[in-house]
Formats: structure tokens, C-alpha cells, sequence
């Protein structure tokens, strides 16, 4: 057959998969509306409004923006552009099969990727990956281009197309540097430093506008992703022995917060003050005002009332040092029959006000005047009565005021953390504790679910010493309630005799809460989990990664609904898929070794396999990230193709 009728028939096999996938049916459960919010960011980009998160990069999102801001909000518009774009992916492998291999390869590896590329599925939902994947190849031809010419003009144009892709998505961040450096140290003839310098500084050029909306919004540098240090965390937590369902794992329960914190960043500190709830019609208050002070500065701050707007209202506080405690509240003029009623956020205003802390390290009780009963109350109980440790502050935690500490305080405390806050005034659960089991080298507060908190005797402060097991023990981590809460009175605030809670009068007030504050220090948060993960249990996390990098070529079904999508015979299809995996992987191992047994220079086709599995494998992974080297899979599975019906032939 003729290359121009086989590249036809790729193009219009993979175009033709597609669109049925678009208006038929597709083999995957999103539809045309995808997941991970991309739909949302696109239709925000094209309003015209600020791209509202740090943790997606906006290159796929204004890719659809553009159809969305032309032609509507008609989505079958751009996936159609995109099955376009992915039809193009077998003549771009032919190119880079019949450069490197030879032309009869390439003809086979055209067909065989147009009609197995996973990326066609991808292509009909609104999703990064059948962009990602064709920006990738797209950087991998060119890049193969330019080696063969050596011109710099197809070096600059890979690194166009590899900052394009870091664009879409953030794990493509290292392409520039990955190829650059394979081609530096093993490609013959070695490309010279001035084209690969072409092709570096014309993927930065790119990427360049996203870095530096990052550093204006943050203060900091981001080229990919804020989405990086959770990524890491779980992949920490998905080892050995909880591999196939890292969800159980029960260090997971790290991951929420004992205290509201931000760090010393030298950046002002936004109060976010919205509505909880979007069942309350056109029940909003008219203005709203802030007051805050702080342990250093305890004299009352009024700043200026703003009127209410449609996302609520935002106040800046001026940068805090490290271990400041800042107390703040709302007062908000609402409006009613009556006329104007002013009400405070949180109900008792200055008696007990919101409490947020500027420390470095939120891992630790940063809780340095008592404002709340907290997990470490709970801990310096537990280690009290177990071991008869010195208790700071035994007046105060002696809450049932019988001039001792015993079971009864810390059930009090436990009782508080999981008492009603829909009230101003903390009314303690009773009977949440069962007992102390003390060995000499822990002590474990059993609760009365059977659920117990294990505090170790060599106790360094960090939350990340304690274990936690079962619901009500899980459930004290992050629950905390003011001691002022729990002496407050009628005498001291009249207006709890008339009070009943009114979820329409209720105001959200957080301290850098908005994503440009949030999720940087987030990524710094988990990161830290991260490495505590491995640094305890290297081994594991070693294992898993492997295990993970095995997981990019080989389809491992699971039967948990959090793992894997559920369906009917989804057990058999998965066994199957295991099966079909294997056999490709075979299949490319064994057409690496024939082209590279036939003289061809295939390194830079293998690294464009590599490249996704090596460098994602320490973080959690699924099959998809595999789909934008596939192309280059199915490549070397056409070339043993065609070397095993050479052989039958013979």
C-alpha cells in the first residue's frame, strides 16, 4: 500500500473513532463536560475574568476558552477541534518511526496507532490529556527534526511546543531539560549547545507569562503547578501495605489542619468574609466591617465597612511575624422588616472571636495562649494521667473543676472537641472516652467506639508522632473549641437568651483562604508530610514508586470505587486489560531491541516512553498519564509487529 493512502486512512480512522466517540457514544462515564473543573476554568477565561487557581495550569483551559469566548458555551465545538489535532498524531509518529527506523515501520505504526491510541478516547471529553499528548509529539518530531537538519529553526520550534505542553500539563515541566540532556550525552551526532540552547529558551519564553502571574499573585516561583506537593504526599502514602488502597492508610488523616495557620511570608493576609450557604436566596447583608487585633498589638482595629457583593467581601491585614496570634470578627448590617440589624461573625463578637495563627511550623501546638481546647490539650492530658507528667496550665484544663485531673477532664475535653458548633456556647458530649492502656513506650486513649490515640512516650511535639485509628479518634485531629466558648454566659452576652441559629445569617470568615494565599502554602504543607512519609518508611516509598512506574505499561484494575471506575464485569475487563498491557509492553520491548539490533537510533523514540513513568512514578499516578507516550508505545510494537511477520514470511 501506497504511504500517502496509508496516511490517509490513519488520519481518517483516528478522525472517524473519534467523532463516533463525540455524537455516539465514547467509552469512558464524564461525557463531553471531562473532570477536573476544566469546563469551568475555560468558561471563566472566557468571561474575561481572573483564572481562579494555581493548581491547573491555564494552558488547556484558554484552549477551550477561545471556542467558548467565539462560538458559546457549545462544547462539542473544541472536542471536535480536538479529534482533529489527535488525527494528526499518526502522521506525526510516521514521521518520527520513518526518520529513525525505517518508512515500511512507520506505515505500520501509523495505522496501528490511529486505531489503538488511547488518546482518541481522551479527545472527546474536556480533559488535558489529548491536548497534552499531541503538544508531546508534536515537541518529540520536531525535536527529532531539528537532530536530523541540525537547524536551529526546528529546535526552537520543539521548544515552543514543549512550553505549549507545560502548559497544559505541569508534569511536562522537565521535557526541555529531559531530552535536552539525553541528546547532550548520547545522541550521534551531539546536537550542538546552541541548538539546545534554542530549544531551552524557547520552552522558558512560553512558559514565561505563567511564571510570572504566578510571582505576582504569590510572591513566589511556580512554574508548573501548586498541585505538586499533594501529588507527592499521596504517592508517600500509597506503599506497601497499602498500595492498592492508599485511602486507608491512616496517616492520611494528616492531611487536615489541627489550627487555621499561615506562614511568615512577609505578604498581607486577605480575610475572605462569603456565605456558607446558597439556599438562602437573595438573604445577604448589606455591608459588612472587620475588626481584628493581635497578641502584639492588642488595641481593636476597625477597618472600613464595604458593601456586600456577589463572592461576599475581602479585607487585607498588614504582614504578621512568625508566632503572632490574630483575633479577629465581622460585624454585618443586614436587612429587615424592622430596619437594619447588625450581627456578629462569630455570634459573640469580641468575647470569642475567629483565631488565626502566623507560625512557621503548624505541625506543632501553636496554640501559645490557651485559646482553645485542642488535640495537644487532649495529649498533655493523656500523658499526664498516664505517666504523671507536669501539666502547664492544670487550672485550665482541670475542666471539671474538682481541683484535680483525671478521665473525667479529658472526657470534658474530648466531649468539647465534638460538641454542637452551631452554638456560641460549647456544651461538652459526655461519655466519649472509655479508658487508658499505658505500655512503656506509649500510652493509648481508647474512646468509646472502640477507636483509640496513640501517644508515644518519646512524644518530639509533632502531631506526626501521634497514630490515629477509628472515627472519634480521627475525629480530634482537626476539631478544636474555644475555652471561651465554654464559660461563656448570659451575664456576659445578653443576646444568648433570644438566640436561635439561622443558617442564612451565618457569614464564612477565613484568613488566606482565597487560592492565590491558600494553595502555594498548601503545596508547602504536604511536601512537608511528604518527606516526614518517607523519611520514615524509605523503602516502601521506594516500592511503591516502582510499583507506580510499572503501573504507567501495565493496566492494574482495583475493586475499590476510590482506585478504579466500577461497572458491570469491571473485574473481568480489568483482568483483561492486564492481560492486553502485558502483551504490548512485550511487544515494545521487543521493537526497541529489532530497530536498535538493526542499527536504528531509537534512544530518543525510548526516552519519549520513559519520559512520563520516570519522572511522575514518585507521585500518585493512574493509567492516563501513560496515554502521552502510548503513541510512541504502539511505534515499537508495530516495528516487532512487522520484524514477526517478516519472520513467518521467510
Amino acid at each position: 500500500m501506497r504511504t500517502r493512502t496509508v496516511l490517509c486512512l490513519a488520519f481518517a480512522v483516528s478522525l472517524g473513532l473519534g467523532l463516533a466517540f463525540i455524537f455516539v457514544r465514547a467509552p469512558h462515564p464524564w461525557g463531553w463536560e471531562g473532570f477536573d473543573d476544566y469546563r469551568r476554568y475555560a468558561l471563566t477565561l472566557a468571561r474575561g475574568e481572573t483564572f481562579p487557581t494555581l493548581e491547573v495550569p491555564w494552558g488547556y483551559p484558554a484552549f477551550l476558552a477561545v471556542f467558548y469566548r467565539a462560538f458559546g458555551d457549545r462544547q462539542w465545538i473544541p472536542l471536535v477541534v480536538q479529534v482533529v489535532l489527535n488525527a494528526a498524531i499518526p502522521l506525526m509518529i510516521f514521521a518520527a518511526v520513518r526518520s529513525r527506523v525505517g518508512e515500511r515501520d512507520a506505515r505500520a505504526a501509523a495505522i496501528v496507532v490511529a486505531v489503538l491510541s488511547f488518546n482518541t478516547v481522551y479527545a472527546s471529553t474536556q480533559t488535558s490529556d489529548s491536548i497534552a499528548t499531541f503538544l508531546f509529539v508534536a515537541t518529540v518530531v520536531l525535536f527529532l527534526r531539528g537532530h536530523d537538519k541540525r537547524r536551529a529553526s526546528w529546535f526552537a520550534a520543539a521548544g515552543v511546543a514543549a512550553g505549549a505542553a507545560m502548559q497544559v500539563r505541569p508534569n511536562m515541566l522537565l521535557v526541555p531539560i529531559w531530552f535536552g540532556a539525553l541528546a547532550w550525552l548520547f545522541a550521534r551526532p551531539r546536537p550542538s549547545a546552541g541548538h539546545l540552547a534554542a530549544f531551552v529558551l524557547a520552552s522558558a519564553a512560553v512558559l514565561m507569562p505563567w511564571i510570572v502571574r504566578n510571582a505576582r499573585l504569590t510572591g513566589r516561583f511556580i512554574p508548573a503547578s501548586a498541585h505538586g506537593g499533594i501529588q507527592l504526599w499521596y504517592g508517600s502514602l500509597q506503599a506497601p501495605p497499602y498500595f492498592p488502597n492508599w485511602f486507608d492508610n491512616p496517616r492520611q488523616i494528616f492531611g487536615e489542619r489541627t489550627f487555621p495557620a499561615s506562614q511568615p511570608d512577609g505578604r498581607e493576609h486577605v480575610v475572605s468574609i462569603g456565605q456558607p450557604s446558597r439556599e438562602c436566596g437573595a438573604t445577604a447583608p448589606r455591608s459588612v466591617t472587620l475588626i481584628y487585633w493581635t497578641d502584639r498589638q492588642p488595641a481593636p482595629v476597625t477597618l472600613p465597612a464595604k458593601a456586600w457583593q456577589r463572592a461576599g467581601a475581602t479585607f487585607t491585614i498588614p504582614p504578621q511575624p512568625a508566632d503572632t496570634v490574630i483575633y479577629y470578627y465581622a460585624d454585618a448590617v443586614w436587612p429587615s422588616p424592622r430596619g437594619e440589624v447588625t450581627r456578629h461573625t462569630p455570634f459573640a463578637g469580641a468575647l470569642d472571636p475567629l483565631v488565626h495563627f502566623v507560625a512557621a511550623d503548624d505541625l506543632r501546638d501553636v496554640d501559645r495562649h490557651d485559646d482553645f481546647v485542642d488535640l495537644f490539650d487532649v495529649v498533655r492530658l493523656v500523658r499526664h494521667i498516664a505517666w504523671r507528667e507536669p501539666l502547664a496550665g492544670q487550672a485550665l484544663l482541670d475542666l471539671d473543676k474538682d481541683g484535680g485531673i483525671s478521665l473525667k477532664d479529658l472526657d470534658v475535653a474530648v466531649g468539647l472537641l465534638h460538641s454542637s458548633k452551631l452554638t456560641p456556647v460549647a456544651v461538652p458530649e459526655r461519655g466519649l472516652v472509655r479508658e487508658i492502656v499505658r505500655t512503656p513506650d506509649a500510652a493509648a486513649l481508647i474512646f468509646a467506639d472502640g477507636s483509640s490515640l496513640t501517644v508515644p512516650r518519646a512524644f518530639s511535639g509533632s502531631v506526626l508522632d501521634l497514630e490515629f485509628h477509628g472515627a472519634l479518634a480521627r475525629g480530634v485531629i482537626n476539631s478544636r473549641r474555644s475555652f471561651r466558648s465554654y464559660a461563656l454566659t448570659e451575664a456576659q452576652l445578653p443576646a444568648l437568651r433570644g438566640f436561635a441559629y439561622d443558617p442564612c445569617l451565618v457569614l464564612d470568615a477565613g484568613i488566606d483562604t482565597v487560592f492565590y494565599r491558600a494553595q502555594p502554602q498548601a503545596q508547602d504543607r504536604y511536601a512537608r508530610l511528604a518527606l516526614d512519609d518517607i523519611r520514615r518508611a524509605p523503602a516502601a516509598f521506594a516500592l511503591g514508586s516502582a510499583r507506580r512506574l510499572a503501573g504507567m505499561f501495565v493496566t492494574l484494575g482495583s475493586e475499590s470505587p476510590d482506585a478504579a471506575h466500577q461497572f458491570g464485569f469491571s473485574r473481568v475487563l480489568y483482568a483483561a486489560a492486564a492481560v492486553v498491557s502485558i502483551a504490548v509492553f512485550a511487544l515494545f520491548v521487543s521493537g526497541a531491541v529489532v530497530a536498535w539490533r538493526r542499527g536504528a537510533d531509537v534512544l530518543l523514540l525510548v526516552a519519549a516512553v520513559l519520559y512520563v513513568p520516570v519522572t511522575i512514578c514518585p507521585f500518585l499516578t493512574n493509567a492516563r498519564y501513560s496515554v502521552s507516550g502510548q503513541p510512541f508505545v504502539l511505534a515499537f510494537a508495530a516495528v516487532a509487529l512487522v520484524a514477526a511477520r517478516d519472520r513467518v514470511m521467510r
